[in-house]
């Protein structure tokens, strides 16, 4: 009797202990699936925090006011990339900014960049991403984000890239509304294509060509697109690229074009001089009708640093010829001398640029740039500015 009730206890005793374990067992289940969307799932790689720091200040003088040398400005980036799976990772990125000193004192932090990329979605080797991000199209000329900016414009929609044997297919379908190029949320989208091929023609060595069409489609405006190509390569040490484009305002008038041209080329005959160790020359000439759009275009430096042109290089039908020499005064520095020539619908003029450039202890990188600008119809003085920056990546 004592054997029976001692192996009924036990029975019922393991009983209740499969019970519970089942019990746990569904509960863990259940919170893994409720927290499913919320946690990476296992193998993620971690998070990647990266970013950088930057102070800028300027001296400037318009040959009107006083000299103004308490004009800063600070801008901090901080990114948090996480990897996924193998092919799949998510960017996100923090971008806070101040103005003090002389300047209008304002504060503005925002999340500028939030993306997905994943790789091979569909098994044919492509990579999509998803999101929004700083987004430039081959010059900038007419789609482009400029970091010069404390805020640079970002784009929010869908890139596709895919290679297709050599042939590679770039796809984009923005809605392009944030930073540099305007706040203003609206309907408008930008629809980009372009396919990359590299040429081997022998004795022209390689020629990179790649043609595109951008299309900007408005609910209350017309239909516009840019249809155009550019080319890009090296012959006998001389770098060159040139791009040119057509631009349709949907209203069924005359299109508008406009083109730009630009070569390098290495001047060893530099090293003989006293304190510079290389050096290089580099032209560049841009000409744009004055029907051309290119609003959203790089603004910065297109024409100098006085970014005195109202806009980007193929904009206010400008006509821009620049002249540069590239130079290292000492060891560990850059350095380099600018001319440049505009003519444009905001004005024409003639600047100076110089600049020198060298990285620091403590993984400071120091920029000093000065510009001094000559309107050509001498009715306005001329203006100097001088630019420092120091920027901190981490």
């Amino acid at each position: 009797m004592k054997v029976r009730l001692f192996t009924l206890a036990a029975v019922a005793a393991t009983t209740l202990l499969s019970q519970g374990v089942a019990q746990s067992d569904s509960l863990e289940r259940a919170l893994a699936d409720l927290n499913s969307g919320l946690v990476a799932p296992s193998g993620n790689a971690g998070v990647t925090w990266g970013g950088d720091f930057r102070l800028r200040n300027n001296w400037a003088d318009d040959g009107v006011n006083d000299t103004n040398n308490r004009d800063f400005d600070t801008r901090m980036r901080l990114t948090a990339s996480f990897n996924i799976t193998e092919d799949s990772s998510a960017f996100a990125g923090f971008n806070g900014t101040e103005h003090w000193g002389d300047a209008a004192s304002n504060t503005a932090t925002a999340i500028d960049r939030a993306y997905v990329t994943v790789n091979n979605l569909m098994g044919d080797g492509g990579s999509m991403k998803a999101g929004r991000d700083y987004y430039t199209f081959g010059s900038g000329r007419i789609l482009g984000s400029s970091d010069w900016s404390d805020n640079p414009g970002s784009a929010s929609g869908v890139w596709y890239n895919h290679d297709m044997g050599g042939l590679n297919m770039h796809f984009a379908m923005l809605n392009q509304n944030f930073g540099e190029n305007g706040t203003t949320a609206t309907d408008d989208m930008n629809y980009v294509l372009s396919m990359d091929y590299a040429l081997d023609t022998g004795a022209l060595g390689t020629i990179n060509m790649t043609p595109y069409i951008i299309r900007h489609e408005s609910l209350n405006a017309n239909t516009t697109d840019w249809k155009g190509a550019a080319l890009a390569g090296s012959v006998m040490g001389f770098g060159y690229d040139a791009e040119y484009s057509k631009y349709d305002d949907g209203s069924g008038g005359d299109s508008a074009t406009a083109w730009a041209i630009s070569t390098s080329i290495d001047l060893d005959v530099l090293s003989s001089l006293p304190g510079i160790s290389n050096g290089g020359v580099d032209i560049s000439v841009s000409d744009a009708d004055a029907g051309f759009d290119a609003s959203s275009g790089i603004t910065h430096g297109v024409g100098g640093f006085g970014d005195r042109t109202g806009g980007a290089a193929w904009a206010n039908a400008n006509n821009i010829t620049t002249i540069g020499l590239n130079f290292s005064p000492a060891e560990g520095w850059g350095g380099r001398i600018a001319m440049n020539d505009v003519e444009s619908a905001s004005g024409d003029y003639r600047e100076t640029d110089v600049s020198v450039s060298h990285d620091f202890s403590g993984n400071v990188a120091g920029w000093f740039g000065y510009a001094m600008v000559n309107p050509a119809n001498g009715n306005a003085p001329d203006e100097v500015t001088f630019w420092t920056t120091l920027s901190v990546s981490f």
